[in-house]
């Protein structure tokens, strides 16, 4: 008689691959989003940020004036916008979805 066992990646290589993914994405999600961000002189951009925490990932900006020009400020030049993330988001949300696809696979 002829079997098959299925082995899964232990947890441990799970949580390393996703570890390994999720940096890649948020990395690539920070640099997207500052690519619509309103620049003046580069410091809002200097002061961003992303973190991951479970399956979320955050970007920051820590220039006092961010939540402003998230929300009511003035696009500072053409090709930038106000609630510059979401802009991000619709434009290449589908590219940092595959982009957390490959690392796992590539990973495990």
């Amino acid at each position: 008689m002829k079997g098959f066992t299925f082995d899964p990646p232990k947890e441990a290589d799970i949580e390393r691959a996703a570890a390994v993914a999720f940096f890649a994405a948020k990395e690539q999600i920070l640099t997207d989003c500052n690519f619509y961000a309103k620049y003046d002189q580069g410091t809002m951009k200097d002061s961003s940020f992303a973190t991951s925490q479970g399956m979320e990932i955050d970007c920051h900006w820590e220039q006092p004036y961010s939540a402003y020009a998230w929300f009511t400020g003035t696009p500072s030049h053409s090709g930038t916008y106000l609630a510059w993330g979401e802009k991000a988001e619709s434009e290449f949300g589908g590219d940092w979805c595959d982009i957390l696809s490959k690392g796992l696979n590539d990973a495990l």
